[in-house]
């Protein structure tokens, strides 16, 4: 049986933040045509990601080295408990946002991923622009989730109260 390489690629990005904030981003990729969609997406304008491939055991120490600003978690990413995975880089000494790229109709698992840490959630089919614009507002220390997100929040939040 093949053994899956989740995908470490980082960049220094240039998000919409300023004319001299370069913002470092790392992607971590549960498979090869996500990864290539996400890269395509993050390197639209002339942008380019340095691709290194590794090890699933490698990627969080990998991670700690980078001092990246934002991490793009494709999720599931290969690497065992993904919200532990959140968790973990959320946690990590760096201030470090973590954007989640999941399939639309996961707005729990979205939940779940924000209560482990992550700051934004973008939905796979229409990441193009949003992912781009996730990753600013993450770097600037805004929060990026989709209204269904939020709405799943506060429902969560209301049954807290009512319960």
């Amino acid at each position: 049986m093949a053994q899956h390489r989740s995908k470490l690629d980082v960049q220094a990005y240039a998000a919409d933040i300023d004319d001299t904030r370069r913002v470092r981003v790392a992607l971590i990729a549960g498979g090869t045509v996500r990864e290539s969609m996400l890269r395509a997406a993050l390197e639209a304008d002339g942008r380019r990601i340095l691709h290194e491939d590794l090890e699933p055991e490698e990627v969080l120490d990998a991670l700690a080295g980078l001092a990246a600003d934002v991490v793009v978690l494709d999720v599931p990413t290969g690497l065992g408990d993904d919200i532990a995975v959140i968790a973990s880089i959320a946690a990590a000494s760096e201030p470090t946002g973590v954007v989640v790229v999941l399939p639309r109709d996961h707005a729990e698992l979205a939940v779940q991923a924000l209560l482990a840490g992550a700051t934004g959630v973008v939905w796979r089919e229409a990441c193009d622009g949003s992912l781009r614009n996730a990753v600013a507002a993450v770097a600037r220390g805004e929060a990026a989730v989709p209204g269904a997100v939020t709405m799943a929040l506060v429902q969560r939040l209301r049954d807290a109260e009512a319960g």
